[in-house]
Parts: structure tokens; sequence; C-alpha cells
């Protein structure tokens, strides 16, 4: 990523052909709504990114830590509580 290349007021391009451009839009914490209709795109990009916006919390976060297509960008979601994060972490038996 370039670091010039604006990270907020991207909503208009949710809908771009490109999926790197999707998944950009999608990272946008100032959306106004948490990105829901990407979290079926049909890029995986997409839906990681969509899944780690912070404007989704609570009871969606957690449903989106269950579905395989987009439990990593919810396990990066920024809004995804310390102690839900530690639990995950223990229950993939990294090594120490």
């Amino acid at each position: 990523m370039r670091s010039r290349v604006p990270r907020t007021g991207l909503s208009h391009l949710l809908d771009h052909e490109d999926p790197e451009v999707r998944a950009l839009a999608a990272a946008d914490p100032t959306l106004g709504r948490a990105p829901v209709e990407l979290l079926t795109d049909p890029d995986d990009r997409v839906r990681r990114a969509a899944a780690a916006n912070p404007l989704f919390t609570g009871e969606a976060l957690e449903a989106l830590l269950h579905d395989p297509a987009t439990a990593e960008g919810a396990a990066a979601n920024p809004g995804l509580p310390a102690p839900r994060l530690h639990a995950l972490l223990d229950r993939a038996a990294l090594p120490r």
C-alpha cells in the first residue's frame, strides 16, 4: 500500500470493480455503517478487510469469528476485546 493513499472517505468505492480498491474501502472506519454487503464478496481480501473494520462490534463481530470466510479478518479487528483475542490465541495452541 502507498502511504499517500487516503484511508477514509472511501464509501463511494465500495462497489468498485477492482477487489483491491473494494478491500481498501471496506477497511474505512468512517463509513458510517459496517460494510455488511462486502462480507460475501467473491474476493477473500475484501471479506477479510470488511470483517476487520472496527465498525463491527459485539455480537456481529462474534458471528464473524465463527464464519470461516471472515474469521481471519474478525480476529484482526481492533474492536475485538483483549480477553476474546487472548482466548483465540490460547485455542490456536501457538508454540510458546
